[in-house]
């Protein structure tokens, strides 16, 4: 439990902690990554469920507290996504059983089917870009139609 709240928050505030000052003379911006499950947890993900919902309302609270220096905050929060590395380090479980779960999560995706990395990386990328100037404590669902 301690090791999924230290990955997913706790090392988070003290690496955004440490670049504040550069994000301030940058005016830059943060982009968080969350998860749908953190707005619709699934069984047996409740720690992992837990520390992205943390991190959605951490996102939520900086965008207020950095806005007047000039810095963004913003959340994208991906559905299924098929990586490997998530299978095995988040969910302990490997690529075989996480292929024998893909029809129960699947059927909570609209697009029934899983997403890709580059799939996900554009949203960032927009997001961490002066195109998205306006844009602060948002959060944009990449996850194949689960609403978040």
């Amino acid at each position: 439990m301690r090791r999924i709240f230290d990955a997913n928050l706790v090392g988070l505030i003290e690496t955004t902690r440490l670049a504040l000052p550069l994000l301030e003379r940058s005016r830059g911006a943060i982009v968080n990554i969350t998860s749908t499950v953190a707005d619709q947890p699934f069984a047996n993900m409740s720690v992992y469920s837990a520390s992205k919902a943390a991190l959605l309302a951490l996102t939520r609270a900086w965008a207020q507290e950095l806005a007047p220096l000039g810095i963004r905050v913003n959340a994208v929060s991906p559905g299924p996504i098929e990586t490997p590395v998530y299978a095995h380090e988040k969910l302990r479980i490997t690529a075989a059983q996480l292929e024998a779960l893909g029809p129960a999560v699947l059927a909570g995706v609209p697009m029934k089917r899983f997403g890709k990395p580059d799939e996900v990386a554009p949203v960032i990328a927009f997001l961490a870009s002066t195109e998205a100037s306006y844009a602060t404590g948002a959060q944009y669902t990449v996850g194949g139609g689960i609403e978040a």
